[in-house]
């Protein structure tokens, strides 16, 4: 059965799904749709038939959009913007997580008397491999996670929690390195040191390569426009 508010909101959150469109212009939009929907049905028609006509005679989200960004000009941008940022503070903390692991794992080698040599490579491959892990379980896993995290977290409560993760995990990190200064001589911790840069300098070369390849498969998953 046609459930005129459900399919408002429906229509709704397809109008904002267009990053052109603010909360304030679907206001003015659903205001301007619900006239228009009591107007035809006082001369007759039903829910559902005002209901399609109205949303004809608006049009799409995407045609909405189009109309909305000659007015708002700066908005895709500010919003394009803010989403880029919010990559880097993710990008941070993916990495503190990373950091975290590895210098636990040195210190745990060390513990464990393994060799110079070893421990450095393993702890960058450790970072490497958390950091990846990690990297490619937000971007592939992005939708459950909003879908879980929706109407439970505010944006600004979200970007607060990742820069308090942010620096815990830091001091953390720096917490563990130097105890695995202090639990070695110098010229262990320079052959880690240079064994560790070696990796570094293929993580170097080979992460621009990964960067590509996942903007690649994102850019060719995207929704299709029909014509």
């Amino acid at each position: 059965m046609f459930q005129l508010d459900t399919a408002i909101t429906n229509w709704r959150n397809s109008l904002l799904s267009n990053q052109n469109i603010t909360d304030g212009n679907a206001d003015e939009l659903e205001s301007h749709l619900r006239d228009e929907i009591d107007s035809l049905m006082l001369s007759g028609l039903t829910e559902e038939e005002g209901f399609m006509i109205s949303t004809h005679r608006i049009g799409d989200h995407r045609e909405v959009g189009q109309e909305f960004a000659k007015v708002n000009p700066s908005l895709a941008w500010r919003r394009r913007a803010f989403w880029m940022f919010f990559g880097i503070l993710v990008s941070m903390l993916v990495s503190g997580i990373a950091s975290l692991c590895s210098n636990g794992s040195a210190v745990l080698l060390t513990w464990l008397n393994v060799d110079a040599y070893i421990s450095g490579v393993a702890s960058v491959a450790v970072y490497i491999g958390v950091f990846m892990m990690i990297m490619f379980s937000v971007i592939f896993g992005l939708s459950v996670f909003t879908k879980a995290m929706k109407n439970r977290l505010s944006v600004s409560m979200t970007l607060i929690l990742c820069m308090l993760s942010i620096v815990i995990l830091k001091a953390a990190a720096i917490a563990f390195n130097v105890l695995r200064v202090r639990l070695l001589d110098i010229e262990t911790v320079g052959k880690m040191a240079l064994a560790s840069s070696y990796i570094n300098m293929a993580w170097s070369v080979l992460w621009p390569a990964i960067v590509g390849v996942m903007l690649f498969v994102l850019w060719s998953s995207r929704p299709q426009r029909v014509r």
